[in-house]
């Protein structure tokens, strides 16, 4: 009673959703690293004792870059699944980090990955873009690198302005921003599509998957790389995401928990603050209680 004092009933929410993330996450995670380790060997066709141990031979090595090479492929994997109930997707993307020269994991929230209106899933999608932020030691390291052409870009000198998502988990955290901006932070739009680019030596009219970067507020061009294997004639796209759905829709985005149960865990919530209402005005240590008061 005394935070109900303090704070009043209003600021209370009912833990439903919270409560039904976790455990979705904890089930996910017990599936997805098993003790003996995420990777399991599996050998088509007919089983020989040379391609026996070779399978063994990868699948230790891919549980050993899983647990002990990447460290934060777990705390990704753990991150995502909990916040895919309450997304309807998230997603997960995998690159090659050449300075330690190992594969890199990076969970990437639905609210920063932008599709097509028309797209009717992820992965036929002919556009998307992933949205980033960076810094500005970021900005310069990958210039050095040779990953960002250098197109003397001013740090900008106010912080990004962040989606509503965003801004409602910063509240959540206690996170504030300041006004001068003092890492640098930028948005930057990695966008993988289909183009024509000047040079290439395909056939007029045809399209080639691309990576393009592009600085939000200059709009100049940072980078455009190949997406397809070089040695690959028919110039499939490589795909760097992977998503993770919870229920799948009609469109390209899947829907979650607050879109299935939300009105009824505002009823929960609505419910709980009734029920503290009514034990606060019952122990008040008052003499007169006024019809319709809460205090």
């Amino acid at each position: 009673l005394v935070l109900i004092l303090v704070h009043g009933p209003e600021g209370f929410v009912h833990p439903m959703l919270t409560e039904a993330c976790i455990d979705f996450a904890a089930r996910a995670m017990k599936e997805i690293f098993p003790p003996q380790g995420p990777a399991k060997d599996f050998v088509p066709g007919k089983v020989t004792e040379a391609k026996l141990e070779k399978a063994e031979r990868k699948t230790r090595m891919m549980n050993w870059q899983l647990t002990v090479q990447c460290p934060e492929a777990r705390a990704e994997i753990e991150q995502l699944l909990t916040q895919v109930p309450l997304g309807g997707a998230q997603y997960l993307k995998l690159s090659w980090d050449a300075t330690r020269n190992r594969p890199g994991f990076l969970f990437v929230a639905i609210d920063d990955m932008l599709l097509p209106y028309a797209a009717t899933s992820f992965y036929s999608a002919q556009r998307k873009t992933h949205v980033q932020y960076i810094t500005q030691v970021d900005y310069e390291q990958r210039v050095k690198a040779g990953m960002y052409r250098d197109v003397d870009l001013t740090p900008p000198g106010l912080e990004p302005e962040g989606s509503i998502v965003q801004k409602a988990n910063d509240k959540i955290e206690g996170r504030s921003d300041t006004s001068y901006n003092e890492d640098g932070l930028r948005t930057v739009y990695e966008v993988h599509a289909l183009l024509r680019v000047d040079g290439d030596d395909m056939a007029d009219g045809d399209l080639a998957p691309y990576i393009v970067t592009i600085d939000k507020v200059s709009g100049k061009v940072l980078a455009i790389y190949r997406n397809w294997d070089e040695l690959d004639e028919s110039r499939e796209e490589l795909h760097w995401f992977v998503e993770f759905p919870f229920v799948p829709w009609r469109g390209a985005y899947p829907i979650g928990l607050p879109h299935m149960v939300g009105g009824l865990s505002a009823a929960a919530t609505g419910a709980l603050r009734a029920l503290l209402d009514s034990a606060h005005i019952n122990h008040a240590p008052t003499l007169l209680k006024l019809k319709g008061g809460t205090r």
